[in-house]
């Protein structure tokens, strides 16, 4: 009996290959095993065959603040009477991101007067975060795994045109695909028919989504947007 948990796993896994018996789905009363990976990328779930798949959306509210409240410290939290406040904006700026909330909210940890605070929120509305995080952790490079591991180039300045746009903008698909089309990174001549290079358009926004670097917008059919963490990423 064996339950095998991998984490943050980027490509795929041959179990058997390192003496791990593939698990069945039906397990018998005498061998009962599980493994359980995490992941950014749906690739990795098709190479690996997984069974069940269980995405991680962002916090919802409540749930982000005790998040955030617990890597600031309570300490820091009652250092200044005006801090709690302060600590609400900074918080609402990591938009229930669980990555932004933990590595922010450590950062923050001591940091314990309302200067250093009010500082910090206006360094996240204009985007600089590395100035936040100083040494404590850096995030936009653990982030830029996601961009790293893209399928190719073309792709990768697909993902980074979407900085062109505000933050908080929602993604017309077809606009989308016409912009890549007009820079060049789908190349129009190459396909008999048009339709075929919106196919093309498609998949690279199922890409970047799989990757967790879009995210479905109000009308997921035909509408993508970005969180604003990825959008500094860009």
């Amino acid at each position: 009996r064996y339950f095998l948990v991998l984490d943050d796993i980027w490509d795929k896994v041959d179990l058997q290959a390192v003496g791990v018996p593939i698990p069945s789905r039906r397990p018998t009363g005498q061998y009962k095993h599980k493994v359980v990976f995490t992941t950014r990328t749906e690739q990795v779930c098709g190479s690996m065959v997984a069974h069940e798949k269980m995405k991680i959306n962002c916090l919802e509210p409540e749930d982000a603040w005790k998040l955030f409240r617990e890597m600031v410290g309570q300490d820091t939290l009652k250092s200044h009477p005006k801090i709690q406040r302060l600590a609400r904006q900074v918080f609402e700026e990591c938009r229930g991101l669980p990555l932004a909330l933990t590595v922010i909210g450590k950062a923050m940890s001591t940091r314990k007067t309302p200067n250093e605070w009010q500082d910090a929120i206006a360094l996240l509305r204009r985007s600089k975060l590395p100035e936040i995080l100083e040494k404590d952790e850096d995030m936009l490079p653990r982030l830029k795994l996601s961009y790293d591991y893209l399928p190719d180039d073309d792709i990768r300045k697909c993902f980074l045109l979407c900085a062109l746009w505000p933050k908080e903008h929602h993604f017309g698909k077809i606009g989308f695909i016409e912009c890549w089309m007009g820079h060049g990174l789908i190349d129009v001549g190459g396909f008999n028919d048009i339709n075929v290079a919106y196919d093309r358009g498609h998949a690279i926004i199922g890409k970047l989504k799989s990757a967790c670097l879009l995210e479905p917008g109000f009308h997921e059919d035909h509408v993508v947007e970005m969180h604003d963490l990825m959008h500094d990423l860009a």
